[in-house]
């Protein structure tokens, strides 16, 4: 039967362990990081959100476990980060492989009126629109053209323009947007 006290302290050797491991662990996430450049800090879509998640399970395997060494944590790192660095290439040379990986954004509001089919698919009541529509400093539904879930999940507002309200003339801006 295991002891009470070896549930609350099982000797200096562990802790000793666990801060040289969180250390050096920490100092290879930093340098793996930097070395991948921007794009691993960047906000996140659902693959940067699946490696984020997952280095964090290999951090904290690396720190408790005592079966897993340093190497094999900086050898996961680095395996995800290239993992990353190889799907991001694709994504950004291929866009049917872009299409697959990452959502596309989608209009949720434009010219005064909600998409609601869209805003269903994308479970975006309109509370949630409204509170965008206000963080962005808007006073009026009747300021804004159009507002877009980005691929990422954040909230895009465009204003309107002197009267403006042509979804054509703003054609590059809303490329690649499920209306």
């Amino acid at each position: 039967m295991l002891e009470f006290n070896r549930l609350i302290f099982s000797g200096f050797d562990v802790i000793l362990r666990t801060l040289l491991m969180g250390i050096m662990a920490y100092a290879a996430i930093v340098i793996i990081v930097r070395v991948s450049g921007k794009r691993s800090l960047s906000q996140l879509n659902a693959f940067d959100f699946i490696v984020t998640v997952a280095i964090g399970s290999i951090l904290a395997s690396v720190l408790i476990n005592k079966n897993v060494t340093i190497t094999q944590g900086i050898t996961a790192f680095i395996v995800l980060i290239v993992l990353q660095f190889i799907i991001s290439k694709l994504a950004v040379y291929s866009k049917q492989f872009s299409r697959y990986i990452k959502s596309e954004p989608v209009l949720l509001f434009y010219n005064n009126e909600f998409r609601y089919e869209n805003m269903k698919k994308a479970r975006v009541v309109e509370n949630e629109i409204n509170q965008a529509i206000r963080s962005n400093g808007n006073g009026a539904m009747s300021d804004v053209r159009a507002v877009i879930l980005e691929t990422d999940g954040s909230i895009s507002i465009i204003n309107k323009k002197s009267g403006e309200d042509n979804i054509e003339k703003d054609a590059p801006l809303f490329s690649g947007v499920k209306k």
